[in-house]
């Protein structure tokens, strides 16, 4: 979903979300959307599919989630088109920079191979964050 100023829901067919830690799990969530004519034309399944998915992600938004993981799709006798999956919050991980070589403690009394003193654990100020 995008606009109305949010950012969008992740919807993911896994049940993790590389780069991310799900903090929360808030629960299950569905959106349901049905074919209106022309059934089975790949224009009107896509545009069904696509407004189940847009309907489960809201129902995620209303109950505070910021990504849906395990997401399925099912189907009615009815021409409907159920998207589900379970509802998280999840966080973006904070990856440590990997010392490089001049960092890292070595055998020679905390030097690093060039000889100046190593720096491990890295300092606040020698530390670099990746997202």
């Amino acid at each position: 979903m995008v606009g109305a100023g949010f950012p969008p829901i992740l919807a993911v067919t896994t049940e993790n979300i590389p780069g991310f830690e799900v903090t929360a799990t808030i629960g299950e969530v569905h959106g349901t959307a049905a074919v209106d004519a022309a059934p089975g034309t790949v224009p009107e399944l896509s545009r069904v599919r696509d407004a189940a998915v847009t309907e489960m992600k809201r129902a995620a938004r209303r109950r505070g989630a910021n990504a849906v993981i395990g997401m399925r799709f099912d189907t009615g006798t009815a021409g409907e088109l159920c998207a589900y999956g379970t509802a998280v919050r999840a966080e973006r991980i904070r990856l440590s920079a990997v010392p490089s070589p001049d960092e890292a403690p070595s055998g020679s009394g905390g030097r690093s191979a060039s000889g100046t003193p190593g720096r491990w654990p890295p300092t606040s100020a020698g530390t670099s964050t990746y997202w």
